[in-house]
C-alpha cells in the first residue's frame, strides 16, 4: 500500500521560511464527473511540513477589470488613419485613471495580436524593465469599423519600490523549486522559465522567479514563484485540466456507440472490461486520417499538421504504424483504437475553426498538438495541460478516448487556452464556465453527426439508460431551463455548474443552427477576460456578433441569455416614452400622438414604426408614426364624428430587428382614451393635515389632482373658528399632477387655540365643468397649538443615598404630566420615568456616581422642550460612627404609580447580600417578564417595568402581580396596568 498521502487542490501564498510551512496547493481541475475532487498524490516530503494559513490569492493585489462590449464611436470621432495598436494605445491613455494609475505609469506593451473576422484583439501586459509583471494582461478588441468593442482582464496597478540585483540565478530558483515538490520525472522541453515581477501583499512589486514544471511525479503543471533574493516560494500551483473517466470504449467510432445505434446501455452495448462484441463492432465506420507522416523507416504515424498522437507518460505505449496508409484498422479490444480515435477526432476539430474562419496564425498554439491516448499511468483521468499544451487520456471502466466527445470537450479546454487569457487555476464560476463551454463543443459535434439523445454530452461514456439514469456517475446535459444564479449556485463550482452556459448555447443553436452558432461561441474566447464569468461570457459573444454580423442574429441570441439570467434583454431594445392621450369632448379630430423612441444598439428602421388603433370594438388598423424630430415621433388620428372609445398601441423596431411596443406586450395592454361629453368629475388625494404648531403658520396643503379630461383649477375653501368668515386660494401646478398652495397671512391671523376648517375643490376643463369636493361636503378641521412651556426651577432635595428632585408647579390645569430623563454621561439620554407630581425619587442609584436629569411637561399630545439639565452626586449614606447604612429587613413595596400606564417603579430592601429575583406574573400565574434576576449588595433598590413581555411587546390591560425572591425571602404585590 502506497503511503503517499493528498492535499485538497487550492491556491496559497507561501511567506515564511521555507522548511516550516505547508505547500497548499491550488489545481484548476476539470473533471467530467461533478462528485470528485481532484487530489494529487505528493511526497511525504511535501505532505509532512508544517502547515501555513491559506489565502486564495491573497499574495495578488486588487485589480480593475473592464468589460465594455459595444463601445461606439463618439461623434466626429475619426479613427480612419490610426491602426488598431493605435486606438487601443489611445484608449488606454484616455482610462488609466479607471485602472488606479496614470497613463505614463502604466508600463502596458503589447505582446500578442490576433485577428477574428469581425475585430483585432490585442494583448497588453504590464512590463517594467524588460520584466513581465505577473498576472496583469488587458486584453483590449478594436472592431473592424475602428471602435473598442470590448476590454477585459486584470491590471496591478503596484509599483516597483526598489530594484533587487537577483541573488539567485534562474538554474537556482528551478533547483529550489523541484527540490521542495521534489520530482522524480518531468516532460523534456516543456519547461519554460522566467525572471519577473511579483505583487505581493504589502511588499508591492517584488522580482522573482516563475518557474513551470510539467512533472510526471508528482503529477502537475506546476507553477512555482521563488523570492528571486530570498529564495523563499511565494506561489505555487498546479494548472493541470483534468477531467475524470469512468467509462468508455475503444474503436473507431465518429460519434458514440449508443447515439450511432439510436439505443440506450445495455444488453449488447456495454463495456464489458473493453472486449470486441459484434454490436459494437458493426457501428464501425472507415473514415479518412488527413495528412499522415511517415517515419524514418517509412512507416506511417499518426501525426499531421494538426495533431501529433505521442506516448508522454505511463503506460508505455505501442503506437500504431503500419506499412501503407490504409493500414489503421483495428477493433476497440486493441489499445490502437484509441490512438486512431484521438488523431480523427482532434484534426476534425481543428478542421472545424478553420471551416469556421478561423485562421492558422491565430490557431497557432494548436498546431501539431500533442495527445496521449493511454497516459495518467491507466487511472481514470484525462486532461488538458495548458503549460505543456497536450491532452492525455486515461484507462479504467470505458477508455476515455473510445468516446468522442469526451474527445472534442478536452479539446476544447486548449481552444480556450489559445483564444483568451483564462486563468486556468480560478475556481469558482469560472471554472464551471470552462467545464460547460467544452461541454458545448463537444454536444455541438455530436448534434451534427445525430440527433439521437443529443443533450446527453456523455452517452456511452455515463452509460446512459433507456429511462434517462446513468450506469455510471451522473452525466451531464446541454438543454436545461435553469436561470442564473439561483439554479447555477447549487452546483457552483463544479463541472455540473457548467450545464447553465452550455444548454444556454444549444437553445440558440436551435435558433441560429451549428456554424453560425460555433463560430461566435469560438470568437467570443478572444474577448474573455482573464476570470470570465456566465454573463461576461454572454456579452462576449452578443460582441462577437456585433463585430462579425453587425448584430444580424441578435434577436435570436438576446431571448436565450435572458431567459438563463445572464442579461436583460430590454438593453437591446429601442425604449419608447408616451404620455397617453387623455379623453377629449372634440369629435371632429385629429387627435395627436406623439413620442420618443430612444435607439439601443441600432438605428430605428423608419419603415417600422407603427401606431395600430381601432374605434370601439372595429378591427385594428395602422397609421405610419413620422419622425418629426430627433427620436420623436408622431401621428394623426382623425376624428370619431360620434363619441366612442379609441384603443391603440406603438410598435417600433429598429434595424438589427428588435421590436418594442407600448404600453408592454401589445393587444394584452393598450391606451384607451374616450371621445364626446364628458360627465367624470376630478380625482383628488390627500393627507389631511393635523394639528398644527401655531409658531409655524401659515401652513401649505398639497394634493394630486387629476381628471381624464384635464384639470382646469384646484383651490382651498377654508374659514377659521368662525364659518361666516369663508376665505379662498388657488393651488397652483407644481408636475404631474401635483398642486401646492399656502394658506394666506390675513392679519390679524389665527393664534394657539384657534381651530382650521378647509376643503380642497377641483373643476376640470370640460364643458360640463364637473367639480368634485374633498374630502367631501364636510370641512376638515385642525387645532393650532403652542408648545408647553418646559418645567422651571429643578432644584436637588437630597443626593445621599438617593436622588430627591422637585421643582415648580406648571401654571396650568391642563398638565398630562411630567416626564424625567436620566443619562450618565451629560450627553445620552432616555425616558427614565413620569408623574403628576412635583417631586420625584430615584433610589436605583449607586453611591459615589453621577447622574444627569432633565425634564419635560406635557399638555394632551405635545410635549415641551428639554429643561435645564441638573448634576448629581450621590454620596455614601453613613451612621454617626462612620458605618454604611444599610436596610433591617427584607422589603418590597407596593409599586406606583398603581394603576399605570405604561411605567410603574418597584422599590425593595436588601439587609443582607442576595441573589435577587424580581419578576411579573400575570393572573393566571404566567411568567410575564422578568425584570431583575442578580447578585445583589445591601440597599435600597428601585427598579422600572415598562409593561412588556420578555420579547418586548406590550402586554394588555389587566392585573398583574410582582414578586420578589431574595434569597429565603419571598413577597408579592398586586399592581394594575390600565391602558
Amino acid at each position: 500500500m502506497s503511503n503517499k498521502k493528498t492535499i485538497d487542490p487550492f491556491y496559497t501564498l507561501i511567506s515564511g521560511p521555507l522548511t516550516k510551512f505547508l505547500l497548499l496547493l491550488v489545481m484548476a481541475v476539470f473533471f467530467e464527473s461533478f462528485s470528485l475532487r481532484a487530489q494529487i498524490p505528493v511526497t511525504d516530503h511535501i505532505s509532512q511540513l508544517n502547515p501555513q494559513a491559506a489565502f486564495l490569492y491573497s499574495a495578488i493585489q486588487s485589480h480593475n477589470t473592464f468589460i465594455i462590449p459595444g463601445q461606439k464611436k463618439s461623434a466626429g470621432q475619426t479613427t480612419q488613419n490610426l491602426t488598431p495598436l493605435s486606438i487601443a494605445e489611445n484608449f488606454l491613455a484616455e482610462n488609466a485613471g479607471r485602472l488606479g494609475t496614470t497613463y505614463s505609469r502604466l508600463n502596458l506593451q503589447p505582446t500578442l495580436v490576433q485577428n477574428s473576422r469581425g475585430a483585432t484583439h490585442i494583448t497588453f501586459e504590464k512590463i517594467i524593465d524588460g520584466l513581465r509583471v505577473y498576472d496583469s494582461k488587458i486584453r483590449i478588441s478594436i472592431g473592424n469599423a475602428g471602435n473598442i468593442s470590448f476590454v477585459s482582464g486584470k491590471y496591478r496597478p503596484s509599483e516597483l519600490k526598489r530594484m533587487v540585483s537577483p541573488r539567485l540565478n534562474l538554474q537556482e530558483a528551478r533547483t529550489i523549486a523541484e527540490n521542495y515538490l521534489d520530482v522524480k520525472l518531468q516532460f523534456p522541453e516543456m519547461n519554460p522559465s522566467e525572471l519577473m515581477l511579483f505583487d505581493v501583499v504589502g511588499r508591492g512589486l517584488v522580482p522573482a522567479y516563475r518557474v513551470q514544471i510539467s512533472a510526471r511525479e508528482p503529477r502537475g503543471d506546476w507553477e512555482v514563484v521563488v523570492d528571486a533574493e530570498s529564495g523563499e516560494i511565494l506561489v505555487l500551483s498546479n494548472r493541470l485540466v483534468y477531467n475524470q473517466k469512468v467509462n468508455g470504449s475503444g474503436n473507431i467510432w465518429t460519434v458514440d456507440p449508443l447515439t450511432n445505434a439510436r439505443t440506450y446501455y445495455g444488453g449488447s452495448f456495454v463495456d464489458n472490461s473493453d472486449a470486441d462484441s459484434p454490436a459494437l463492432n458493426d457501428q464501425r465506420i472507415t473514415v479518412t486520417l488527413n495528412d499522415l507522416s511517415t517515419n524514418e523507416t517509412g512507416e506511417y504515424i499518426l501525426s499531421g499538421p494538426y495533431v501529433e498522437v505521442t506516448d508522454l507518460e505511463n503506460p508505455v505505449d505501442s503506437l500504431p504504424h503500419p506499412l501503407q496508409p490504409d493500414g489503421f484498422n483495428f477493433t476497440r479490444q486493441q489499445q490502437s483504437f484509441e490512438a486512431v480515435m484521438v488523431y480523427y477526432h482532434i484534426d476534425q476539430a481543428f478542421r472545424r475553426l478553420l471551416s469556421l474562419g478561423f485562421t492558422e496564425s491565430t490557431l497557432q498554439n494548436l498546431l501539431r498538438f500533442k495527445v496521449d491516448p493511454h497516459g495518467m499511468g491507466g487511472a481514470d483521468n484525462s486532461y488538458y495541460s495548458p503549460l505543456g499544451n497536450f491532452c492525455a487520456f486515461g484507462e479504467g471502466g470505458v477508455d476515455d478516448a473510445e468516446d468522442p466527445a469526451v474527445i472534442w470537450h478536452e479539446y476544447a479546454h486548449a481552444i480556450q487556452h489559445t483564444l483568451s487569457i483564462v486563468s486556468f487555476d480560478t475556481p469558482g464560476e469560472t471554472f464551471s464556465l470552462l467545464e460547460g463551454d467544452a461541454d458545448y463543443w463537444a454536444a455541438s459535434y455530436k448534434k451534427r453527426i445525430s440527433d439521437f439523445e443529443w443533450q446527453q454530452v456523455f452517452m456511452w461514456d455515463k452509460g446512459i439508460k433507456a429511462d434517462g439514469g446513468s450506469t455510471f456517475r451522473t452525466g451531464r446535459r446541454c438543454d436545461l431551463n435553469w436561470h442564473y444564479p439561483e439554479d447555477y449556485l447549487l452546483y457552483d463550482n463544479t463541472h455540473q455548474g457548467g450545464q447553465l452556459w452550455s444548454s444556454a448555447l444549444m437553445h440558440i443553436q436551435g435558433e441560429l443552427g451549428a456554424d453560425i452558432t460555433d463560430e461566435l461561441f469560438v470568437a467570443g474566447h478572444l474577448y474573455w477576460g482573464s476570470e470570465p464569468g456566465f454573463k461576461e461570457a454572454a456579452l462576449a459573444i452578443i460582441q462577437a456578433d456585433l463585430d462579425i454580423y453587425g448584430g444580424n442574429h441578435l434577436t435570436q441570441i438576446t431571448p436565450w441569455f435572458e431567459f438563463h439570467g445572464l442579461i436583460d434583454q430590454s438593453d437591446y431594445q429601442p425604449d419608447i416614452k408616451h404620455k397617453p392621450h387623455p379623453d377629449s369632448e372634440n369629435l371632429t379630430g385629429p387627435y395627436q400622438i406623439t413620442c420618443q423612441v430612444i435607439p439601443a444598439r441600432a438605428a430605428i428602421d423608419t419603415s417600422a414604426t407603427w401606431l395600430v388603433w381601432c374605434i370601439n370594438a372595429n378591427p385594428f388598423d395602422s397609421l405610419k408614426l413620422t419622425e418629426s424630430s430627433p427620436n420623436i415621433y408622431s401621428v394623426l388620428i382623425p376624428g370619431t364624428i360620434i363619441p366612442a372609445k379609441v384603443t391603440y398601441y406603438l410598435s417600433v423596431s429598429d434595424q438589427l430587428g428588435y421590436t418594442t411596443h407600448a404600453p408592454g406586450a401589445a393587444m394584452d395592454s393598450v391606451y384607451s382614451f374616450f371621445t364626446g361629453p364628458d360627465t367624470t368629475p376630478p380625482s383628488i388625494e390627500h393627507r389631511l393635515l393635523t394639528d398644527q404648531l401655531a409658531d409655524f403658520w401659515p401652513v401649505s396643503v398639497q394634493c394630486l389632482a387629476d381628471d381624464n379630461l384635464g384639470v382646469d383649477r384646484v383651490w382651498v375653501e377654508y374659514f377659521i373658528n368662525d364659518p361666516g368668515t369663508l376665505m379662498t386660494f388657488d393651488l397652483d401646478p407644481v408636475n404631474d399632477g401635483v398642486y401646492l398652495g399656502t394658506f394666506p397671512e390675513v392679519p390679524p391671523g389665527p393664534i394657539a387655540g384657534d381651530s382650521v376648517f378647509y376643503q380642497i375643490i377641483a373643476i376640470d376643463s370640460s364643458m360640463n365643468r364637473n367639480e368634485i369636493r374633498f374630502p367631501g361636503e364636510a370641512y376638515h378641521r385642525f387645532a393650532l397649538y403652542q408648545i408647553p412651556h418646559p418645567p422651571q426651577n429643578i432644584h436637588i432635595v437630597s443626593n445621599v443615598g438617593r436622588v430627591e428632585l422637585a421643582w415648580e408647579k406648571y401654571p396650568t390645569d391642563s398638565l398630562s404630566g411630567y416626564f424625567i430623563y436620566r443619562g450618565q454621561d451629560g450627553k445620552t439620554f432616555t425616558l427614565y420615568d413620569s408623574t403628576r407630581q412635583m417631586a420625584f425619587i430615584d433610589t436605583a442609584v449607586t453611591m459615589g456616581s453621577r447622574y444627569f436629569y432633565f425634564l419635560t411637561a406635557r399638555i394632551n399630545r405635545w410635549e415641551s422642550l428639554a429643561s435645564d439639565t441638573i448634576d448629581v452626586y450621590v454620596e455614601e449614606v453613613v451612621t454617626i460612627s462612620g458605618m454604611p447604612l444599610a436596610p433591617e429587613k427584607f422589603r418590597l413595596g407596593n409599586n406606583y404609580p398603581n394603576p399605570f400606564n405604561p411605567f410603574t417603579h418597584i422599590e425593595y430592601d436588601l439587609p443582607e447580600p442576595a441573589n435577587v429575583r424580581l419578576e411579573i406574573y400575570s393572573l393566571l400565574g404566567q411568567r410575564v417578564n422578568t425584570v431583575v434576576q442578580t447578585e445583589q449588595m445591601p440597599g435600597y433598590y428601585r427598579v422600572q417595568w415598562d409593561g412588556t413581555n420578555l420579547r418586548g411587546d406590550a402586554v394588555p390591560s389587566g392585573i398583574y402581580f410582582c414578586r420578589l425572591q431574595a434569597g429565603d425571602f419571598q413577597a408579592v404585590r398586586k399592581m394594575v396596568l390600565v391602558r
